[in-house]
């Protein structure tokens, strides 16, 4: 299964809301982002930070976490536009 159908999936099975907006601060200032801007920008992802990614919403899922606020920092690069520094 690619990543963009497992996280398609992953996001239905959890009913989360692809209109739900993160508010994140950029260089320019308050940025409103789409879960489903973030779900698309993830699914451009290099194949490694794809599979670092989905491991990382795995592990939250297993301890029963929050995935929203990984969600939201994942915007939160977005709005700084700073992708070279990202980590999972």
């Amino acid at each position: 299964m690619t990543f963009s159908k497992w996280l398609n999936t992953f996001v239905e099975e959890k009913d989360l809301d692809l209109d739900h907006t993160f508010e994140v601060e950029g260089d320019g200032g308050l940025n409103l982002i789409p879960l489903g801007a973030v779900i698309e920008t993830m699914q451009a992802w290099p194949d490694g930070l794809q599979a670092k990614t989905k491991g990382k919403l795995v592990s939250i899922d297993f301890a029963n976490g929050d995935v929203i606020p990984f969600f939201k920092g994942i915007a939160g690069v977005m709005a700084l536009n700073k992708y070279t520094n990202l980590t999972v």
